[in-house]
């Protein structure tokens, strides 16, 4: 099958769950191939904003990021991870340098 975009044909073509069409690798997500249907759902999320709703970030029951960006959702979660991350390395480290003292004062290098 044919790209929308770009025209190429991809052994494992993608098609978008908000507009339904075909696309390639480089053009799967929505933000990259111009999605009507990403348009539609920003302008009924804006559309609710001016209303006074509150939008959701989450689609209820699913956990479906509504974010405007793909690559802003991903930045975010993994910037919600990093504090875990550091936390790992300070133990793994601190683990590290018990096991080496530990090890040490075994051979008498350590009184």
């Amino acid at each position: 099958m044919n790209c929308e975009v770009c025209g190429e044909a991809d052994s494992m073509p993608y098609t978008c769950s908000r507009c339904g069409e075909t696309y390639c690798v480089s053009h799967r997500l929505p933000e990259y191939h111009e999605c009507t249907g990403l348009a539609v759902d920003k302008a009924n999320r804006e559309m609710l904003r001016a209303e006074g709703e509150e939008v959701p970030w989450f689609e209820k029951g699913s956990g479906k990021a509504l974010t405007e960006d793909s690559a802003t959702a991903s930045r975010n979660s993994k910037m919600d991870l990093w504090p875990d991350k550091i936390l790992l390395l300070l133990i793994i480290s601190i683990a590290t340098l018990g096991a080496g003292y530990f090890t040490l004062s075994l051979i008498g290098v350590i009184q």
